[in-house]
């Protein structure tokens, strides 16, 4: 028995063995490219949300009218489909788009990237939109709506050219990047970086993180700003034009331009916490 165990392992090995210098040499790719699309009209969806487990997700502008769900990925095991769906189910004018694992514990689900689902919408002002991840990175392009709420377990999330009143973020493992966003934000991370760019700053802002650093960089900051940084472990700065100190430490800034304005409140448990000109 010993000697037939042996004999199937080395038969194994060799096989094995084969099969990747075919792959790098290019005589062998055991990929295989899934490229599914589904399109349904929206002209009359006025919120969208959206639910994944294990998957990238990206919602950007389409044209027309129509809403477009591709879902792509390049993987090893043929049985790709039978292992991922997506499904778009409206209630009014409510519409929900739905991207799961059917069969977590497959081994063979392996590829290239992760499996990703591009949404495109069409270009209006939505109600609302929300974004639910277990598992994955987010990207989120030129939207408008009245909010925006995104959830994030794990992965790294990515917001530029967002146009409404709110946009909310909720995570727990992954960097958060936000750039060119209107409205008032309001951002709470447990561990991970938050970044903040924009060309101004007119609407309250809150981010608070346990375990990462806090950036807020814009080009230009209004007449009047209210400030209120701190950190229980890491440093804190502030370089405002015609910033008025009310409470200035190492871990601690209060300070105010002008009277009034937005809020920028900003804390950190563990991290640096850094406001500045870009």
């Amino acid at each position: 028995m010993k000697i037939v165990a042996r004999t199937a392992a080395v038969v194994f090995v060799l096989g094995l063995t084969g099969c990747i210098l075919m792959w790098m040499t290019g005589r062998f790719d055991p990929f295989i490219t899934v490229d599914e699309k589904q399109v349904i009209d929206g002209s009359s969806v006025q919120a969208i949300e959206v639910e994944a487990d294990s998957f990238d997700v990206s919602v950007i502008p389409g044209d027309g009218n129509d809403i477009e769900m591709h879902l792509y990925g390049e993987y090893i095991d043929r049985k790709f489909k039978d292992k991922f769906e997506i499904t778009a189910s409206a209630s009014g004018n409510r519409l929900k788009i739905k991207a799961e694992s059917t069969k977590k514990w497959a081994f063979l689900t392996m590829g290239r990237t992760s499996p990703e689902i591009i949404v495109k919408v069409p270009e209006k002002l939505y109600d609302e939109v929300r974004v639910l991840m277990t598992s994955g990175n987010v990207g989120i392009e030129d939207l408008q709506a009245g909010q925006l709420a995104v959830q994030s377990t794990s992965g790294n999330t990515k917001i530029s050219g967002f146009s409404g009143n709110r946009l909310e973020f909720q995570g727990t493992s992954g960097n958060v990047s936000i750039q060119e966003a209107e409205g008032e934000l309001a951002v709470t991370l447990t561990s991970g970086n938050v970044k903040i760019s924009n060309s101004a700053l007119s609407k309250n802002a809150a981010v608070k993180t346990t375990s990462g650093n806090i950036n807020l960089y814009a080009e230009e900051f209004p007449s009047s700003l209210q400030l209120d940084l701190r950190t229980e472990s890491g440093n804190v700065s502030a370089k405002v034009p015609n910033l008025v100190y009310q409470e200035k430490e190492e871990n601690r800034i209060v300070g105010q331009v002008g009277q009034g304005g937005p809020l920028l409140k900003l804390q950190a448990t563990s991290g640096n916490v850094k406001i500045a000109q870009q």
